[in-house]
């Protein structure tokens, strides 16, 4: 499924920084694991400006902002998970 046309993900080569933890521990308390980073995987999705998800590795789970489920967002960033993982 492709993605809205406004959201990105990435993969997370650093830890976000504490105004970008904040607003993904609202998500899903697992946003503090991405401090471990590059131990951890992790990637992050936004749409406009705004991050609106991310997932971490060990186990992998997505945690998306409930106005963007089921739209391939949590695909997408888990994905962008594997991608690191297999690149290593």
């Amino acid at each position: 499924m492709p993605l809205p046309a406004r959201v990105r993900v990435s993969k997370l080569k650093n830890c976000p920084s504490d105004s970008v933890l904040k607003i993904l521990h609202q998500l899903n308390a697992r946003a503090a694991e991405l401090r471990n980073i590059p131990r951890l995987q992790g990637s992050v999705a936004s749409a406009g400006g705004q991050v609106i998800g991310f997932a971490v590795s060990d186990p992998p789970e997505a945690f998306v902002s409930t106005t963007w489920q089921k739209r391939g967002i949590e695909e997408e960033l888990i994905r962008a998970l594997s991608e690191v993982n297999s690149s290593q």
